[in-house]
């Protein structure tokens, strides 16, 4: 073996090379030709090598030459050497990510080679378990994807269940824990993610989980030691590495005696580091039968709201992100009504002068929400400590804690609810009518958080004496936000509007009040939503939703869109309102100033509305998204889609909110077949990647369940009624442009998966739209008209000779006369006037205009006819493979019986070009001369509108050169039908004309002679 030639070739660049290289060691290896000598010089330029390698393959390669090295008797160094050469690798202070996932893998196999024999295991199982330790801490802590940390766990956890197979399994774990837990380990907590994983091993098997519960003391002895003990920052990734462990073995009394008075401690001593996310990762793994609330209440409360205090950001949030996590792991009412009273005792009592404070503690009451025996204490609280309060951010937290509590009070009817309800209205109406927008907007807040929360939840007799109270408050600012709508938006009332909307069917049905159901009804609140008024704005006006900066505004606005998804018209003459209803919800999945969560939000409405009502709301989203589609393609500026800055690239998902699955439609019972079949078929021509991209119409039907072909064939008229009205557009316009080519794709796919039914229609279709005889009877002058402006007559009926005087040279003042005449023509031609016409001249301008007026709509309308075919031949041709053989000859002859009609003095070069597309449809035998063939054939016609580029070899050496070929070509093999029936044109040319593009007798023989002989050999067919 040539050392210098395996070196350059594994640090070669070709993977091919090096591949090939890396398969002949591994079986010069398993076959032991190679020498001893040269192991240490393999393993040494394997290790040196594999970070080369970005490919998947080569590194499998490389770790099977391992393998094989190890596992090969023959070379008893190997095993110490890999082993150094792995103790190398891990100790680099950094690794990339794919390096470190690839020794992972090698770790993963050096620890179950070396299991397989006792005797290898006692001698190196405990080095290799530490440095594959060590290497799968570096790998998690890496900046590689989280699939590929994923990867390497997984690669851990087979490669321990195959080492703790044999029946010195047990002993195995003992020994790895205790050597990993040991306090002489050099690794310390970046054990963790190693011991995580046996600890997850082991509790899913039955033989192992025993030792592992003899275990759990070193277990949380090294938690506490190494993680919760230390003093420096540990991170995420060990924080999370123990979560097997605290699902699988941990137990209250374990929390109770070791670990929470561990975490007093440590609270104590290093706060920074303990509350930097270490407690909640425990917490969130314990299984959810342990209840945490009795040492929350007696043990870590105190010590968590004394950091609240801290002025290190870090430690406050800390203290919030765990309090929270044990509020969520506590059930028992009794323990946590004590920690709502210590949390809420200095808030009341007014000892949190900080701001912050407040927030920080009405954060951790907005979780304590299932109190109902401490609700009302709650509830005087934050209304006592929210009427005096100053500050615009502890207002909001403190009247969000307020809606959650007072709305579970409302609904449980006790003794003192009554007269408590008008404390909290009364408190309520008071924050409405502040001076204030910030003060009035977060009452707002509270006021519809609470009604909100208590739609799904029982009524009572508070609840609707409440909403009696606040509501005539809420109307007041309502009809000052719909008054001036812009300012109301920039102040942040607008949301009184989204509010009221979202709410007034809810609140129709509580109050009994009928005073304010009828000022209820008055304010015509739906109406108002989606109706514009006289300045052209209306609540879910584009003006309006883009500015909603934050996440409670664009909440309630789709909260009040779903309200309106009950109120939308079903009669096409308010269809408006409906769209302007879609537009706004589409720009909430849509816009890129929306928030991740905040458009999935949008889309769950879209998809929860659509369900109760899918007729209504998938003909208004579809609407919308026709609407939306001619705002982006036109480039209208004061529209939603102009706003949103995506254009038509998120369309999709509003397509798929409307379009459910099989498996939803199945779980939720939609709607039936036909109605769904329906919907799509009304889609068919707006799911195309020209309108929307990533929205597929067969792929659409497919994922409903429904069988596009069916639908096509059973609503075939109705998908006939969609294409002609799609194409029949404006032919100058960009918008309808797209559309057209949106629906040429879509006739083409409706052939694909229903060419019994559709072929036969198509075919006459395009015969049809390319008739000539209509063609034929067209002049240039016609045709000349047809291209002038409307409003300016091409033939001007007021020309003629002799019309203005002639000057005489002859004439004493002949040069006067001349030069006064050259300056009046100049001015006329400067100021752009023109002559008054008498009513004579008049009457015959106007009676040209009509004339040329008819023409013009005449040839207008026989041009889109044509551009109508041309685009159909064109779309069967680049579309979804279909049997040509059906529809190829018919098509063919129609569109060449265009082109020899003149076709091209409307079309420019689009018909020829289109019969030349064809030729992709012939046998590739003829390579790059398919194209040619059609060349030949529109060439032999006389048509002038080929470009330049097509025209330089002259017309009869090319067709004689096509000729030779295909006769040639011919003798081998007869061509196939499609082949043949665009060959017969050029071929049938030359027989007719006597030759094309030939002068000479003999080079017209010749071409005669080519022709027939062509057809001679396909004369059997």
């Amino acid at each position: 073996m040539d050392l210098k030639e395996f070196d350059d070739a594994l640090v070669s660049s070709s993977t091919k090379l090096r591949q090939e290289e890396l398969y002949r060691l591994n079986d010069q290896l398993r076959e032991c030709s190679i020498p001893q000598l040269l192991t240490r010089d393999i393993v040494t330029t394997l290790f040196r090598t594999y970070p080369f390698y970005h490919d998947r393959p080569s590194r499998k390669a490389v770790r099977e030459c391992l393998g094989s090295l190890i596992a090969n008797g023959n070379y008893p160094d190997a095993l110490p050497l890999v082993i150094a050469g792995y103790k190398e690798e891990a100790s680099k202070t950094s690794l990339a990510a794919p390096n470190a996932f690839v020794l992972v893998e090698f770790g993963a196999l050096l620890l179950t080679r070396c299991g397989a024999e006792k005797r290898t295991w006692d001698m190196h199982g405990m080095e290799i378990a530490t440095l594959y330790a060590q290497i799968l801490d570096t790998c998690m802590a890496g900046e590689g994807r989280p699939s590929l940390k994923h990867s390497a766990l997984v690669v851990t956890r087979r490669a321990l269940r195959t080492l703790f197979k044999g029946d010195d399994a047990q002993q195995r774990v003992r020994q790895i824990i205790d050597h990993l837990i040991s306090p002489s380990s050099l690794l310390g907590p970046r054990a963790g993610v190693f011991l995580g994983v046996v600890a997850g091993v082991c509790v899913r098997r039955p033989h192992l989980k025993t030792v592992l519960e003899v275990q759990r003391a070193s277990y949380i002895t090294f938690f506490l030691r190494e993680i919760l003990g230390s003093r420096s920052h540990i991170p995420h990734h060990i924080a999370h590495a123990l979560a097997d462990f605290f699902f699988g073995y941990i137990t209250v009394d374990d929390l109770k005696n070791d670990i929470v008075p561990a975490t007093e401690k440590a609270l104590l001593r290093a706060p920074e580091v303990v509350l930097n996310d270490l407690i909640s990762p425990m917490i969130s793994s314990l299984p959810e039968e342990i209840d945490v609330a009795q040492l929350l209440a007696e043990k870590l409360a105190r010590p968590l709201l004394s950091n609240f205090k801290s002025s290190n950001a870090t430690i406050r949030e800390g203290a919030v992100s765990t309090f929270k996590t044990l509020i969520k792991h506590s059930r028992d009412a009794t323990n946590l009504s004590k920690v709502a009273d210590e949390v809420l005792t200095p808030l009341s009592a007014s000892k949190l002068t900080a701001a912050e404070h407040r927030i920080l503690h009405c954060q951790i009451l907005a979780e304590l929400r299932n109190l109902p025996q401490r609700s009302e204490v709650i509830c005087k609280a934050l209304a006592t400590v929210a009427s005096k309060e100053t500050n615009e951010a502890a207002l909001a937290t403190e009247l969000r804690a307020l809606s959650y509590h007072l709305a579970l009070m409302l609904t449980t009817p006790s003794k003192s609810d009554e007269k408590s309800s008008k404390v909290y209205s009364d408190a309520a109406c008071k924050g409405l009518s502040d001076k204030k927008p910030a003060i009035r907007r977060a009452w707002v807040l509270m006021v519809g958080e609470l009604l909100w929360q208590t739609r799904s939840l029982d009524e009572t007799t508070q609840v609707r004496s409440f909403g009696e109270s606040v509501v005539p408050k809420l109307l007041e600012i309502y009809q000052d936000v719909t008054t001036n709508l812009i300012s109301s938006t920039q102040s942040g009332l607008a949301v009184t509007s989204f509010v009221l909307t979202a709410l007034c069917t809810y609140l129709m049905s509580v109050i009994e009040n009928g005073n304010v159901h009828a000022s209820i009804r008055k304010a015509s609140i739906y109406e108002q939503a989606c109706q514009p008024n006289s300045k052209g704005l209306f609540l879910f006006s584009h003006r309006i939703c883009s500015r909603l900066t934050t996440e409670e505004d664009v909440s309630w606005a789709l909260r009040a869109l779903g309200a309106c998804a009950t109120q939308l018209p079903t009669s096409e003459d308010a269809i408006t309102n409906g769209i302007n209803w879609a537009q706004a919800i589409i720009y909430f999945i849509a816009a890129a100033s929306v928030p991740h969560d905040l458009r999935r939000e949008a889309r769950t409405t879209l998809a929860e509305y659509y369900r109760k009502d899918p007729s209504r709301i998938s003909r208004c989203i579809i609407r919308g998204l026709w609407s939306w589609q001619q705002d982006v393609l036109t480039g209208k500026a004061d529209s939603a889609a102009a706003v949103s800055k995506t254009g038509n690239t998120r369309l999709h998902l509003a397509v798929q909110a409307i379009c459910p699955t099989r498996a939803k439609e199945q779980a939720n019972g939609i709607m039936e077949d036909s109605k769904l079949q329906n919907q799509l078929t009304e889609m068919l021509v707006l799911c195309r990647p020209p309108l929307i991209p990533n929205a597929g119409w067969i792929e659409i039907c497919l994922a409903a369940g429904q069988d596009p072909g069916h639908i096509a064939r059973s609503h075939s008229d109705q998908c006939l009624v969609q294409v002609e009205s799609c194409m029949g557009t404006n032919i100058n316009d960009s918008y309808n442009a797209e559309v057209r080519t949106a629906t040429y794709n879509a006739v083409a796919e409706l052939a694909f998966v229903a060419p019994d039914t559709f072929i036969p229609i198509l075919v006459q279709m395009v015969e049809d739209k390319l008739s000539a005889d209509e063609l034929r009877n067209c002049t240039p002058t016609d045709i000349a008209i047809a291209r002038t402006p409307e409003g300016t007559a091409f033939v001007d009926v007021l020309s003629a000779k002799g019309q203005e005087r002639s000057l005489d040279k002859s004439a004493k003042d002949y040069d006067t006369l001349k030069w006064e005449a050259e300056v009046r023509s100049q001015l006329a031609a400067k100021k752009g006037q023109e002559r008054k016409l008498t009513a004579d001249e008049r009457a015959k301008v106007e009676v040209q205009l009509k004339k040329e007026a008819v023409i013009r709509q005449r040839l207008l309308a026989l041009e889109q006819r044509l551009r109508q075919g041309v685009g159909i031949i064109r779309a069967l041709t680049d579309g979804p493979p279909t049997d040509a053989s059906l529809w190829f000859a018919p098509i063919s002859r129609a569109l060449l019986t265009a082109i020899a009609a003149n076709a091209g003095l409307l079309l420019g070069s689009d018909a020829e070009m289109a019969y030349i597309n064809l030729a992709k449809l012939m046998s590739p035998r003829l390579g790059s001369l398919r194209s040619f063939v059609g060349v030949a054939s529109l060439r032999g016609l006389g048509t002038s509108t080929l470009p330049e580029t097509m025209k330089e070899e002259s017309l009869g050496d090319l067709v004689t050169r096509i000729l030779y070929r295909i006769r040639f070509m011919s003798e081998q093999r007869p061509f196939d039908t499609i082949s043949l029936l665009y060959m017969l044109p050029l071929a049938m040319k030359v027989l007719q004309a006597e030759g094309v593009g030939r002068a000479d007798a003999d080079e017209i023989d010749e071409q005669i002679t080519l022709a027939l002989e062509f057809f001679t050999f396909h004369a059997n067919l």
